[in-house]
């Protein structure tokens, strides 16, 4: 039975060999294509990346040019502020000539106001002038009281009365131009220190305009210079990435023409290995049901051979439970040869006379050794037998699993 199953797992490669040199090619064939379809998408695989990753650059550069205008807007915004600064500053600047002009005016009113003062002091003059006459003509009154009372003197002193209410009046007059004078002049003084406190606000304010001014216009000049060294950068670096993106879809799209042409080959190839696998599939199922026949026979023949194992396998554990038997006896046996001895060794004296026992005994001893050795050699070849038992167990085991493994992969 070893031998027949030994000779159909020998057969079996024979079924398979023109079939297996066809799919061979055919799969050599189609790991070329699929090892060059493979090159090719890892190629436009880099290239998508570096695609990607120029498009990323890209929109980096468009985020940069995006916040280089938001900053030009706002150093827009900031130029205007300038300008309507610089409008508030011409603004400070006329109201501060228009002060000026103010100034002048009140210099003049204040001019005009001492010499008012000095016609004043003229006039308290001729009004002290006049006091000192009416003071005369009042002594002069009295001593014509005292002189005479004619009617001469009574109309003197009537004219001199006229007189003396006449220059009251204008002193009176006198006196009010005075005080509307003062009042005037405390209230220039008063608009004066107003005046001058603007001016000296706004000419404040002027200067600090002027240096906030200066100092924008340099910080400005700086940005401006620098932001457009950066635009000058980005416009070439942006050139440089446009060229190279170029260039990169140019590499794509023949990449792509390439891709198409392999696929266009690969489509025939695999229609050509679809013909010729329906070929060599009626071939191969010829060749399965030949051995589905053969495995169905063989699996027969290994149910035999596992039924006859399983007997040899029965027995083998009786001969091993004989064998244990026989050892046992094998050693009581010895153990009996011991005593014997022991007993032959204490009686050697009594050999001589015991010579017939003797011999019996030596003779038993000689079979029960040669039976020993029987015993010992068939256990060996038991042992022997149940090894290459076990061997060809495995090996049918084996062939049996690789035969199936066939079978399911014809299917």
């Amino acid at each position: 039975c070893s031998l027949e199953c030994v000779s159909l797992l020998k057969c079996l490669p024979q079924y398979l060999t023109s079939g297996e040199k066809v799919n061979c090619q055919h799969q050599g064939e189609v790991q070329q294509l699929r090892q060059n379809l493979h090159r090719l998408q890892i190629l436009c695989n880099s290239a998508e990346k570096e695609l990607r990753y120029e498009r990323g650059r890209s929109s980096d550069f468009k985020q940069h040019n995006s916040l280089l205008q938001e900053e030009n807007i706002k150093l827009l915004d900031s130029a205007r502020v300038q300008s309507s600064l610089t409008a508030e500053w011409k603004h400070c600047q006329q109201k501060v000539r228009e002060l000026e002009l103010e100034g002048l005016r009140q210099a003049q009113s204040i001019k005009s106001q001492q010499s008012l003062q000095e016609k004043l002091a003229r006039e308290q003059s001729k009004v002290a002038d006049a006091q000192e006459k009416i003071l005369d003509l009042q002594q002069k009154l009295d001593h014509a009281r005292q002189v005479c009372l004619s009617d001469a003197c009574i109309l003197h002193k009537k004219q001199l009365e006229d007189e003396i209410k006449e220059a009251r009046s204008s002193e009176a007059r006198l006196q009010q131009q005075y005080q509307e004078e003062q009042q005037r002049r405390v209230l220039l003084d008063q608009d004066i220190n107003e005046l001058q406190k603007q001016v000296r606000t706004l000419q404040e304010k002027e200067n600090q305009l002027e240096a906030t001014n200066s100092q924008q216009q340099e910080a400005l000049r700086k940005e401006l210079e620098s932001e457009s060294r950066k635009c000058e950068e980005y416009l070439k670096s942006n050139q440089e990435l446009s060229e190279k993106l170029s260039r990169l879809q140019q590499e794509k799209d023949a990449l792509w023409q390439e891709r198409g042409r392999i696929l266009e080959q690969l489509g025939e190839q695999v229609r050509n290995y679809k013909d010729k696998h329906h070929c060599h599939k009626a071939k191969l199922q010829k060749v399965k049901d030949r051995l589905t026949h053969e495995l169905e026979m063989r699996n027969k023949r290994i149910k035999e051979l596992e039924e006859g194992t399983g007997k040899l396998q029965q027995k083998i554990e009786m001969e091993k439970e004989f064998q244990g038997q026989i050892m046992t006896q094998n050693d009581i046996l010895l153990l009996e040869k011991r005593k014997l001895l022991e007993q032959v060794t204490n009686q050697e004296e009594l050999i001589c006379s015991n010579k017939s026992t003797i011999s019996v005994i030596q003779s038993k001893a000689f079979l029960l050794d040669k039976e020993n050795q029987q015993l010992q050699e068939n256990c060996l070849r038991l042992m022997q037998q149940i090894s290459l038992l076990e061997r060809i167990i495995r090996s049918i085991q084996i062939r049996r699993v690789e035969n199936h493994s066939l079978f399911q992969a014809t299917q």
